[in-house]
């Protein structure tokens, strides 16, 4: 196993255009790529899958796209998702593994611990990372949207050629995780990069019509049994909703159609933080954290052994009745808050 640089990245991020450009050196000398992501993928992992395999056959390159699992559906409308494997094999004749939108081989599954004897590792992510990271090259910026802009980055310095598909993967990464521009990592450099994947075939109308005016009547329905969980905490600053295994049931909803629930209590006047707590099995919950800005919901997800960004984190909880589980995030909330009062 080569793990080449060990970067503690809280305290010396490898960011910025030298790192980026290294990585493009590295790119260009090298034939045959592994791209890997986390596990049910969002549309800035897809996207960012899809947009960096593209470019980088374009310039002549052997690459194979994997992500363990099924395919999330909302994303289905994209194509390109043929090329994407769901098993490796176990003898891996790559030159670079690529890890996108995640830094660690245990969140693109169990398979990817084959590609721990690729001869490169390389990691693009945009979370914040405070541990080691076992890379032998890394461009890692929380100051960036997504993976997504990243890839666009690099994609940019290799000079590859732009084409519809390939603006549509990357637009599609960069939207979703700026919450279709709605978030505070909406940058300057963000708008840019889609200005310039719009010129070049991206259909921002279809994309967002296939992503948010094509959903199916059991989300609906999971909605209206969801929203009458709906309760407020800590002087209304805090909202919490809950899914459980009953109402995926009685709605014949998939997980897939949780995605998004956690924004409706965030949309509430004087909510600061919004939960959704979702039950999968019987006692055992994924809990999804969004933040308006002053709350950093990370610190939050931290103290469960979850992580994320200062407005978007999560963590699992197993054990406990739902009852309980709130219990237990309302109570650990709390000095969040105060730290909020005395800022």
């Amino acid at each position: 196993m080569n793990t080449g640089n060990h970067n503690d990245v809280g305290l010396n991020a490898t960011s910025g255009p030298d790192a980026l450009a290294t990585l493009a050196d590295l790119f260009a000398r090298k034939d045959r790529f592994l791209l890997l992501t986390h596990q049910d993928p969002d549309g800035d992992a897809l996207g960012s899958l899809l947009g960096l395999g593209e470019g980088l056959e374009s310039l002549g390159k052997q690459v194979t796209r994997f992500v363990e699992g099924r395919l999330p559906r909302p994303y289905d409308f994209l194509p390109g998702q043929e090329k994407i494997e769901s098993r490796l094999e176990d003898v891996l004749p790559f030159e670079v593994a690529v890890l996108l939108d995640c830094h660690t081989l245990k969140r693109v599954g169990p398979q990817a611990q084959k590609a721990a004897s690729i001869p490169c590792r390389v990691i693009l992510d945009h979370h914040l990372v405070t541990g080691p990271v076992e890379a032998d090259h890394s461009f890692i910026d929380p100051g960036v949207s997504s993976a997504g802009e990243i890839v666009y980055r690099l994609l940019k310095l290799l000079g590859a050629p732009w084409s519809p598909s390939m603006a549509t993967y990357l637009f599609l990464a960069i939207a979703t995780d700026t919450g279709s521009f709605n978030y505070d990592n909406t940058t300057p450099e963000s708008l840019e990069a889609a200005a310039h994947l719009v010129r070049t075939g991206a259909d921002p109308w279809r994309l967002f019509q296939n992503l948010y005016q094509n959903r199916p009547i059991e989300r609906l329905d999971l909605l209206r049994r969801a929203l009458g969980t709906l309760e407020f905490h800590h002087q209304g600053r805090l909202g919490i909703m809950a899914v459980d295994a009953d109402m995926l049931a009685q709605s014949r909803a998939t997980d897939e159609d949780t995605a998004g629930l956690v924004d409706y209590p965030r949309s509430v006047r004087g909510v600061e933080m919004a939960v959704l707590i979702r039950e999968n099995e019987k006692n055992l919950y994924d809990v999804s954290l969004r933040s308006q800005g002053r709350v950093n919901v990370s610190a939050l997800a931290e103290t469960f052994g979850g992580g994320g960004h200062h407005n978007a984190a999560g963590f699992s909880l197993d054990g406990g009745n739902l009852a309980d589980i709130k219990g237990r995030i309302v109570a650990a909330a709390a000095p969040l808050f105060a730290q909020g009062e005395a800022a």
